[in-house]
């Protein structure tokens, strides 16, 4: 103790002599001279309070809050000092009036072992999904059941379903499973405390239809009509870019030249090319030039990811099931999302220690992990789990967490035309409440739908049990009560090099701690209620707390703060929403690195605590 005590002296004072200044926090833990500062002078009064001085810190010593005062509090509170990510938020959260999530989500127990030879698992077939359902059908009639598979590269053709499980276990064995088609794990029918793990899924590029390309502008020439251009695209990755003239071109997303990761500076998102990339000719073995209107004649030597395909199927489509757990997966370039969550009897699902990425092997060829989002979560019964995991070069948010809304273009009686994204939503027999589209007060109605019909374009009449007020008018919005994918918990993941925003969250009862994000192309978080859009998504957020990440050179297009708050209303679209939509917040002990702009932009919220944070620009 001796020797420790001149150690922790001596770090203490020189975080005092060339750390930044202590922001004031009256009443956080660490504070343990009560002075309202976390400071050198608490270690001190600690080490000398251990070291057996008539001194006596004051409760707040207890840093960690494992109701003792020693060593481990004043390592704490040094690493605080120096700026590492241990902010003492759990005192904060009564000052602040705030409640981490905090939840876990059981895993199954398994009492015996199946292995995969016997349903004709096959490394030299042309596709094995005949095998993985046959091995399924009998984890349906054996529950209690591991089924471990045999190490090995196995192809897909089509998709395996995953319906009526219980307590199982779907071990991969360090397996890759290449698929040539959008279609592959359904998790639904029921399926409860079933988990993956110990598996690789990819594309198989060689063998299937390719789902982007890198290409550079290599030249823009004038033609004779002086409203168009000849543009040279070459696919420098490739040896052959024939493939691309019968592909589609759904979208351009800009590249780094240098690390040809998405996202540059000016460049606000995609642009989107099939319509106006014409006359494509093979000019090269890798190059292909196109008629395109002058105004869209990109920058000779730009560098864009080509988008060929964007939304296609899931990784793990999960809808109907509870208490699903992925562990230890890897996904690399996919055609669709890496996992889709959906259902309002969807609940329970952890998602640990998942990749998401480029193949090492590969990555030099093809630069896309999943075509659309990584994790994509909506209209569910809620409460899930992300940790650990490593998330990038997608190409769409890392994270969205949401439900779907609809709003009100026509009143009837008792009856409604709404527009919604989401068909699966306001069934008959749910219940609706409804909010004003521009301020989001609350509107003193609800009831329960007795009939609904389609009328195409997104658009349905929803007819109530009750005679609707004159309250709620056109565009209102209207919610489905039967779906709420609030409580959730985002924590110790790395989101990084990505198209749009590291993670995406409408919903409440959120805990987002020790993620580190990095070159995002948009917000590292963004926090919305999007009305303003074809998205409808956010019933609002209530009880949020963002801690101790790091955010280091995001929002790399200049497009928004680190962390954005944003309401758009249903009247005027892209206006923010003149009211609260989102309350209790607390924004504390994160750090900010290299911001392109804001580190931090709130709208339309109320109740908001920025604590202990710092920029480091």
């Amino acid at each position: 103790m001796k020797r420790i005590i001149p150690l922790l002296l001596a770090a203490a004072m020189t975080v005092c002599l060339f750390s930044a200044p202590s922001s004031a926090a009256p009443q956080w833990l660490g504070d343990a001279n009560g002075d309202g500062v976390i400071n050198a002078r608490d270690v001190v009064l600690i080490v000398r309070y251990l070291a057996g001085w008539d001194v006596t810190p004051g409760e707040l010593a207890d840093f960690n809050s494992d109701g003792k005062v020693n060593l481990r509090d004043t390592a704490l509170i040094i690493r605080y000092l120096a700026g590492y990510n241990v902010s003492p938020d759990p005192l904060l959260e009564a000052q602040y009036g705030v409640c981490a999530a905090d939840f876990d989500i059981p895993e199954p127990e398994t009492a015996g072992t199946v292995g995969s030879a016997q349903f004709g698992f096959d490394t030299g077939a042309n596709d094995n999904s005949a095998a993985f359902a046959a091995a399924v059908t009998y984890l349906r009639q054996n529950p209690g059941t591991t089924l471990l598979i045999e190490k090995g590269v196995y192809r897909m053709k089509a998709g395996v379903s995953f319906t009526g499980l219980e307590n199982c276990v779907i071990d991969g064995g360090g397996s890759t499973f290449l698929f040539s088609v959008s279609d592959y794990f359904d998790v639904a029918g029921g399926s409860n405390l079933v988990m993956f793990r110990n598996m690789t899924v990819d594309w198989d590029w060689e063998n299937s239809y390719k789902l982007t390309s890198m290409v550079r502008v290599r030249d823009v020439h004038d033609t004779d009509d002086p409203a168009k251009k000849r543009v040279e695209y070459e696919f420098f990755t490739v040896d052959d870019a024939s493939y691309a003239l019968t592909s589609p071109w759904e979208n351009m997303l800009p590249c780094d030249p240098e690390r040809l990761t998405i996202g540059v500076l000016g460049i606000s998102d995609q642009m989107n090319p099939g319509d106006w990339n014409t006359e494509l000719e093979l000019t090269g073995a890798n190059i292909i030039t196109a008629t395109v209107p002058a105004k869209n004649a990109l920058k000779t030597g730009s560098v864009w990811l080509l988008r060929h395909y964007n939304y296609g199927d899931s990784v793990f489509n999960v809808t109907g099931a509870s208490n699903i757990t992925c562990k230890d997966i890897t996904i690399y370039s996919i055609h669709g999302q890496g996992v889709l969550v959906r259902g309002g009897d969807t609940h329970h699902i952890k998602i640990s220690g998942v990749t998401i990425g480029l193949n090492p092997e590969t990555a030099d060829k093809y630069r896309i992990s999943t075509t659309a989002d990584a994790i994509n979560i909506a209209d569910t019964g809620g409460y899930f789990i992300i940790e650990n995991c490593d998330v990038g070069y997608q190409g769409d948010d890392g994270v969205n967490i949401h439900d779907n809304v609809g709003v009100v273009e026509d009143v009837g009686s008792d009856s409604l035309i709404i527009r919604t994204r989401n068909t699966s939503n306001f069934a008959v027999g749910t219940t609706v409440r409804f909010k004003n589209g521009e301020d989001f007060t609350d509107i003193d109605f609800t009831a329960q739908i007795t009939e609904k019909k389609n009328l195409g374009d997104g658009k349905y009449t929803l007819v109530l049990d009750k005679e609707v007020p004159d309250e709620v008018d056109c565009d209102a919005v209207v919610i489905d009560c039967s779906v709420d994918s609030s409580h959730y918990i985002i924590r110790n993941n790395y989101f990084h090099e990505n198209r749009a925003r590291g993670i995406l969250l409408n919903s409440s009862d959120g805990l987002v701690e020790n993620n580190r994000f990095y070159k995002t192309q948009f917000s590292a978080i963004n926090v919305s209620v999007d009305y303003g859009t074809q998205w409808l998504e956010g019933t609002g957020i209530d009880n949020l707390i963002i801690r101790n990440n790091r955010i280091e050179s995001c929002n790399v297009a200049g497009n928004g703060a680190a962390i954005t708050f944003y309401a758009t209303n249903t009247r005027v679209p892209g206006s923010t929403i003149n009211g609260t939509c989102f309350k209790n917040l607390l924004i504390s002990g994160n750090t900010f690195i290299n911001t392109n702009k804001q580190a931090i932009s709130a709208r339309s919220a109320s109740a908001l605590a920025v604590v202990g944070n710092r920029i480091l620009n």
